[in-house]
């Protein structure tokens, strides 16, 4: 668990190391490094070996960046990387990320959630641990860009089970 919780601090490391003001969305899968820009946002993601990225907010998954193991095995559940910037509603990335998992909560109640001890220099940051045993496992990342952005930068590493 603590090398996949490191994969995905370096994967927001990787986004907040390269925010900067943005416009438009790109579409294609790629293996290469991945552009992603938005209303008052632009980050840039590199897929690790073996894996393809696409931005664009493919309907399917409804998150600026996807990022997946490319080809996918058969018979493996293997893990599937999102990453969004999402407007903010609260006033710390801890309340809006527990009020999402709340009402999640409140419908899945086999929900099991559990803090992520997630730490960055710079920025403000909290993490969770979810899932329902035999279905599905998420690593889940909320993290405060700063007062003057309207948004936060959410990464996510979900493995079906």
């Amino acid at each position: 668990m603590k090398n996949r919780v490191n994969r995905l601090a370096g994967i927001v490391s990787v986004i907040l190391a390269s925010a900067a003001a943005g416009a438009a969305f790109g579409g294609a899968w790629t293996t290469d490094k991945l552009t992603v820009a938005g209303d008052g946002f632009k980050f840039a993601v590199s897929p690790p070996d073996n894996w393809s990225a696409r931005t664009g907010n493919p309907p399917r998954f409804k998150y600026q960046a996807v990022l997946m193991v490319w080809p996918r095995p058969r018979g493996v559940a293997v893990p599937l990387v999102t990453v969004d910037a999402k407007i903010k509603t609260a006033r710390t990335p801890e309340k809006e990320l527990d009020e999402i998992l709340k009402n999640y909560s409140k419908t899945r109640p086999e929900t099991s959630i559990s803090d992520l001890k997630i730490k960055h220099g710079d920025y403000s940051c909290v993490g969770k641990s979810v899932g329902i045993t035999g279905k599905f496992h998420q690593y889940l990342v909320f993290l405060d860009p700063g007062k003057e952005y309207h948004y936060w930068i959410v990464a996510s590493m979900r493995v079906m089970q």
